[in-house]
């Protein structure tokens, strides 16, 4: 349907008197531009004139009066349509909806009927919605529409508190901020409603009106809430918590960023995915100030025990990467061991990155050979065992670590990671997905602007082994982790036993 053909069409029908053949039309109209607008500029005076005659209450015939209210779904559907299209140019038509707009906010309130109620309240709504497409200079009409919705999120009605949260929202911008961010005190209400709704839209208003002046007490806020929040609402929680921390932690706000992370890591680890906690490594990692910081803490409060899974991924990256930074009153055995002691109740996908870090620990300043030897017999208990993953890390990190010369030769490939290139968050990806609008008006929204490696030598195993135990790693997990407890302690190489067997999937080094 292309507007050559179908513009002028339009205009002509958008002069019909029957509100009834208006209702279609405008319908019409706003499946046109919604797919294009140009070419349909000139409807706009006409609806504009709908709009006026409807405000007005002229020539209303009573069959069309809804609780003596002139035909609500009409005026929402011109004003739907109005949000495809650019701010008119000509100054009497912007003066039509403007005054239009002014009209609603200021003269809807609650009435006791609960069907006028609603016919009053969607005309606000899309009055409030419209409000946010117009480029105008004054900004009066915006923060008309920010009052207005700040009244109804202290209303006891669950549906009036909803919209006013939700359509606060969408109005945030930079032009708006700092009059919405006196509704903080009752969106932190919100968020113990009882309605989980509720909650979510105060989770998403709170989200949104975070800026550098109150993000510390938004962000403490949430991690509070995060303790009592519902089941349903932690991981979104979580995910918006960390962005916050991330997004506002320039200017000397790097080590509350950490803070924030490992206890959100720590406290929420049930309700957040990796994605999260490799962003969290990827911001430590490019901040050298946080190196030494991020080890020193993990290790902490590793010591303390109890840690979440998350966490404990996250602290053995740390120790691993960074682990060399703590200096002499830290030497690799204390925190090698304790990732060792980790090892033993984690799961795979942890002990997959216990052994990595503990392969770079074993290369860490003040790591002697004893060490190296000590974590091999670790790696070499746990080449038989049945995940391939874990199995071929063993078997490579003992070769690097403990055969020949390798430690030597092969020191740089364990050296810290190099800076991750600069990218947009996967977090905010996520949080943006999740709250996808509908292809509808809001589609039309505008931003408003403010050398060689030596073969392994015969097979090491715990002393205990030599003694008629060399089926130790086949008994399945028990008898693992009991070999392994015994490695950290004894080792002892016994001539003739098969070599480790690599295990036929590659996999990633994490």
């Amino acid at each position: 349907l292309v507007a050559e053909t179908w513009a002028q069409k339009m205009i002509n029908l958008l002069d019909e008197r029957d509100l009834g053949i208006l209702t279609g039309v405008i319908s019409l109209l706003t499946g046109l531009v919604a797919h294009d607008y140009r070419g349909y500029e000139a409807c706009i005076p006409k609806v504009c004139a709908v709009m006026e005659r409807l405000a007005r209450n002229k020539d209303i015939p009573q069959e069309y009066l809804y609780y003596a209210l002139p035909s609500p779904w009409l005026q929402v559907k011109c004003m739907r349509v109005l949000q495809y299209f650019p701010t008119p140019e000509d100054p009497e038509y912007l003066r039509a909806e403007t005054q239009v707009i002014h009209q609603i906010l200021t003269g809807t309130d609650m009435v006791k009927n609960v069907n006028k109620n609603n016919a009053l309240h969607a005309v606000l709504f899309e009055a409030v919605a419209l409000s946010t497409m117009l480029d105008l200079p004054d900004k009066t009409l915006l923060s008309k529409s920010v009052a207005t919705l700040g009244k109804f999120i202290t209303m006891k009605e669950p549906n009036i508190v909803y919209l006013g949260l939700e359509y606060l929202t969408k109005l945030t911008g930079p032009d708006t901020l700092d009059a919405i961010k006196q509704y903080q005190p009752q969106c932190v209400q919100h968020l113990h409603d009882p309605d989980i709704s509720i909650r979510k839209r105060a989770l998403d208003l709170m989200y949104t009106m975070c800026d550098e002046g109150n993000a510390r007490d938004i962000v403490g806020h949430l991690l509070q809430y995060q303790i009592t929040a519902d089941f349903n609402i932690r991981e979104e929680l979580a995910l918006k918590t960390a962005i916050l921390a991330e997004r506002y932690s320039g200017g000397g706000n790097k080590s509350w960023f950490l803070d924030v992370a490992l206890t959100l890591v720590d406290k929420a680890g049930d309700f957040i995915n990796d994605n999260l906690w490799h962003r969290i490594v990827q911001v430590v990692t490019n901040a050298k100030e946080l190196h030494e910081p991020a080890a020193r803490s993990s290790l902490a409060q590793l010591r303390k025990g109890s840690s979440h899974e998350m966490f404990v991924k996250a602290s053995a990256y740390f120790l691993g990467e960074f682990g060399h930074t703590l200096g002499p009153s830290e030497p690799p055995l204390g925190y090698a061991t304790i990732l060792a002691e980790q090892y033993k109740t984690a799961l795979p996908g942890t002990r997959q990155i216990i052994l990595s870090a503990l392969a770079k620990i074993s290369m860490h300043p003040g790591a002697n050979e004893e060490l190296r030897k000590r974590i091999g017999a670790l790696f070499h208990a746990n080449a038989g065992v049945p995940e391939v993953e874990l199995q071929q890390r063993s078997v490579e990190y003992f070769v690097m670590t403990n055969v020949g010369a390798n430690a030597t030769r092969l020191k740089a490939v364990m050296d810290p990671m190099p800076d991750f290139p600069e990218r947009a968050s996967a977090l905010v990806k996520t949080v943006e997905e999740s709250n996808g609008e509908t292809a509808d008006a809001a589609a039309a929204k505008k931003v408003r602007s403010a050398g060689g490696i030596v073969a392994p030598p015969p097979m090491l195993v715990p002393a205990a082994a030599a003694n008629g135990a060399n089926g130790a790693n086949s008994n399945g997990d028990d008898d693992v982790d009991e070999g392994f407890d015994e490695a950290w302690d004894s080792w002892e190489v016994v001539p003739g036993n098969p070599k480790p067997q690599r295990g036929a999937g590659g996999g990633g080094r994490g």
